[in-house]
């Protein structure tokens, strides 16, 4: 029998497999589309920086490299996230096969 502590705090055991992959699927297809989303930004700054001149493509290139970092930081922070999510399975699916 698990404890109250236990019940809080390692609520991903108590899930269906099932339920968790949908939850890391769906999460996974919104990055993927927040991540296209800020290519195109990107993209679209850096159209922009290669037209304007003197403080124009400054600034323009500046907006292209705060994007770039942007995303490299991002795309670092999801691959963190999808670790993150798939860990418990695999201590699960671990666990069951020390039982089995």
């Amino acid at each position: 029998m698990k404890t109250q502590f236990e019940r809080v705090n390692f609520p991903l055991e108590e899930l269906a497999h099932g339920a968790q992959l949908v939850a890391i699927r769906d999460l996974l297809d919104r990055q993927e589309r927040a991540d296209r989303e800020l290519s195109d930004r990107i993209e679209e700054a850096d159209e922009v920086a290669r037209r304007a001149r003197g403080r124009a493509n400054e600034h323009a290139v500046d907006v292209w490299v705060e994007l770039a970092e942007m995303s490299c930081y991002r795309d670092t922070a999801h691959s963190m996230a999808a670790v993150g999510m798939l860990a418990p399975r695999k201590k699960g699916s671990v666990e069951s096969q020390d039982r089995g």
